[in-house]
């Protein structure tokens, strides 16, 4: 993957890929602003604490239960919501998760994935509802 893809923050809101709206499945969610189709690569994620990097203003700390959680995330996509049919998907490389749209999103969809599946990978507890 190029350093240029890798750049790619769409899943902060400031870009105006998606805002952040009330949820009917839970609390706050990430909705689309526009029509994505299917496969469409939507930039970082998450990227480990220990990455050196300079893009901080797209980021925030790791949150939940686990005091080990080394993952610093794109401030949208905090506020993506599980739910086993997923329309994103989270694929991890080595020190970074990225996201890709894993069927047509809709312009006003809510933005969701499979916690369980990422979480496996990069090693994080899967929440109880997850699982």
């Amino acid at each position: 993957m190029s350093q240029q893809n890798l750049l790619s923050f769409t899943l902060d809101p400031i870009y105006n890929w998606f805002s952040i709206q009330k949820s009917s499945t839970h609390g706050m969610g990430l909705f689309s602003r526009r029509e994505i189709p299917e496969g469409l690569f939507l930039g970082l994620a998450m990227i480990k604490k220990s990455t050196p990097n300079n893009y901080q203003s797209h980021l925030i700390d790791g949150y939940g239960n686990s005091s080990e959680d080394e993952w610093l995330r794109v401030i949208g996509a905090r506020f993506i919501n599980h739910n086993k049919s997923a329309n994103i998907v989270l694929k991890y490389d080595e020190d970074h998760v990225v996201a890709y749209a894993a069927k047509h999103i809709a312009e006003g969809e809510e933005i969701f994935v499979d916690y369980a599946e990422i979480y496996k990978q990069i090693s994080l507890p899967i929440p109880d509802f997850a699982a």
